[in-house]
This record gives structure tokens, sequence and C-alpha cells, in this order.
């Protein structure tokens, strides 16, 4: 580990980002198969911090046996969704990245989305923290 990383278990104690994880649409039952016929659970959660917040779906394989996620997983995802938006030129230009069509519109809902996330994470955790987390943090 370089002298400026650190790992993400000590990054979430400076960050001090609580956690609140349901069921999304308040649904009891959250598992669920999407149009790849993954079969996930899938959670809503909410991050807090200093009065900001952000919400997110987020999906685990069944391999988790209905596990929530945990705040280490999500800012996990997050810093990796974020990075990839914040490398990339474009949305082609992220779509080449990823092998994926540039005329998709599932793509482009993709990117879109991941966008978002970064923006709110950006607001949630600061713009120093922010960087801290995608480019000076040790991936799970």
């Amino acid at each position: 580990m370089s002298d400026d990383m650190e790992s993400l278990a000590r990054r979430i104690q400076t960050f001090g980002v609580r956690i609140e994880v349901g069921p999304v649409l308040g649904r009891p039952n959250t598992r669920a198969r999407d149009e790849d016929n993954w079969e996930h659970d899938a959670y809503r959660v909410r991050l807090s911090r200093r009065g900001e917040q952000m919400t997110l779906k987020f999906r685990k394989g069944i391999g988790h046996h209905g596990n929530p996620p945990q705040l280490d997983e999500v800012l996990d995802s997050i810093a990796i969704d974020s990075a990839s938006v914040e490398n990339a030129e474009s949305f082609e230009d992220w779509a080449s990245d990823f092998g994926l069509d540039p005329d998709s519109r599932k793509a482009l809902a993709t990117f879109n989305l991941c966008v978002k996330q970064a923006k709110d994470a950006r607001r949630l955790l600061g713009p120093e923290n922010y960087d801290l987390l995608l480019w000076n943090t040790e991936r799970l």
C-alpha cells in the first residue's frame, strides 16, 4: 500500500457516513430477476453524512443469502461506478471501455445512473473525501 492509500475501513471512520438499508418500494420480499435473468436481492440504501444524504438501489446476488449490504460494499461499489464515469471523456468513451454498444439505450441509462450517483456521492462526501474514496482507497 502506498503512503497515501488507506483501507476502506479507515476511510469510512474518517468520512462519518451512516447507512440505512430497507426493501425496495417497501416490498418485504426483495428477491427479483432482471432482464438478463440475474437473480438478486434488491435493497433501498440511504447514506447520510452531516445533513447530506443520497438514496440508491443496491443489488446483491443470491449467494449472499439475503445478508443486507454493508457500508463498505456500498461505498466500494459507488467508487468503482463513479471512477468509471470520471475517467470517461464521453458516453461513447465509457461504453467502449465496457464493450457496450454506444447506440444502446440500456447502456446510456446505466451511464446516466452512474453520472447521477457520482454527483450525489461528491455532494455527500464533499469533493476532497470523494477524491480520496475514488483514487486513494484500496478496493475491496
